[in-house]
C-alpha cells in the first residue's frame, strides 16, 4: 500500500463526499416486535 499525502485544509478536498455518522434507529411494530435500521447520509464539500 502507498500512502498518499492528504491535504489537512478541508477546502482543497474539492469535489469529494464527507460520510455522515452513522445512527441507528429502532422501532415496534403493532405486534411489539422490535425493528432497527442503520441510517446514514452523505454530502459534497465546498
Amino acid at each position: 500500500m502507498k500512502k498518499v499525502a492528504f491535504p489537512i485544509n478541508k477546502k482543497e478536498w474539492m469535489p469529494s463526499l464527507i460520510p455522515g455518522p452513522i445512527a441507528l434507529v429502532s422501532t415496534c411494530n403493532g405486534a411489539k416486535e422490535p425493528n432497527v435500521a442503520p441510517k446514514s447520509w452523505i454530502q459534497m464539500s465546498r
